[in-house]
């Protein structure tokens, strides 16, 4: 039965994971029909999230049914526990791609977006693999990786903010606004990396998010 139990485990985690990758390409399409213009890639992207959701409703299910399923040790429930919180951190990260994308459908959004605003779109990106990485791995030290990059997002957001001066009021808004949304797309990308480490309590490092 444990073994039965370690499978189902197993194959919710590698859905987790998928959720990550399908959060990451979202986001990545996003920031590109951003800084190309490309309607129709941003439309995709908004037409894809409601499949990404059923995902996490599936997920959550699967969840349940392995929580209800028998009387566990605590060291048993953790890890599903987790998959709970794992599965609203990825739809949220879709969520915040979807809202990349409406920007990016704008009349020419593009036509005065600062370069920091693509690096911060590909480090966003980047730490969607990272959540998917740690996933996999079950690697507790990966929190580690994503606070880095999540800092280095932070401190460019940071830049972003203090350029407004110099721009027009709709330009400063979808700045502010774009660098909102890459920042709490790391966000979620760091909490679903340090759900690995709630798995592994012999592990359990928790260094706090900045600001």
């Amino acid at each position: 039965m444990r073994s039965r139990f370690q499978y189902e485990l197993s194959g919710l985690t590698a859905q987790l994971a998928q959720m990550c990758v399908l959060a990451g390409q979202a986001m990545n399409d996003a920031a590109h029909a951003l800084l190309k213009g490309d309607i129709g890639l941003a439309e995709g992207v908004i037409r894809r999230h409601d499949d990404i959701s059923a995902m996490g409703y599936s997920a959550d299910e699967k969840a349940f049914l392995l929580l209800t399923s028998q009387a566990r040790i605590a060291a048993d429930l953790r890890p599903v526990v987790s998959a709970l919180h794992v599965t609203a951190d990825a739809e949220r990260m879709c969520e915040l791609a979807m809202r990349v994308a409406e920007v990016a459908r704008r009349p020419d959004p593009r036509h005065s977006l600062p370069g920091p605003v693509a690096d911060v779109g590909a480090l966003a990106v980047a730490q969607a693999r990272t959540a998917q990485e740690a996933l996999l791995s079950g690697e507790p030290r990966t929190p580690r990786h994503a606070l880095h990059d999540h800092a280095v997002i932070k401190e460019l957001h940071r830049r972003l903010l203090a350029g407004l001066i110099d721009m027009g009021r709709t330009d400063a808004t979808d700045v502010a606004l774009l660098g909102c949304l890459y920042e709490h797309f790391s966000d979620h990308a760091v909490r679903i990396a340090r759900h690995v480490v709630s798995r592994h309590p012999a592990h359990h490092e928790r260094p706090a998010l900045s600001g």
